[in-house]
């Protein structure tokens, strides 16, 4: 995964892979962006459970993509999502 390869020392990371893993990711933003619209935050599935999942770990591992900057209506449903209960209590701690 992306996250073992930025833990190698700097000179060996494979730069090509690593590129083509943060476009995946770029591009499966981009998918959710545009179905923001329909995600709920009031009564969750499967589809949301899944993004708001994925969306935090990206905010816990990858906060250098910040994935918000170019994505309003998923970062809207996700500030919301992330107030869940079962969001904040399963929430990493904050960096210190």
């Amino acid at each position: 995964t992306t996250l073992f390869e930025k833990r190698r020392p700097e000179g060996i990371h494979y730069t090509p892979w690593l590129d083509r893993q943060a476009a995946a990711i770029q591009r499966a933003l981009d998918a959710l962006n545009t179905e923001a619209g329909f995600l709920s935050a009031d009564k969750p599935g499967v589809a949301e459970v899944t993004a708001g999942a994925a969306l935090g770990y990206l905010d816990f591992r990858m906060p250098y993509l910040e994935w918000r900057k170019a994505r309003a209506p998923l970062g809207d449903w996700y500030t919301q999502f992330a107030q869940r209960p079962s969001m904040v209590r399963t929430a990493p701690p904050a960096a210190a």
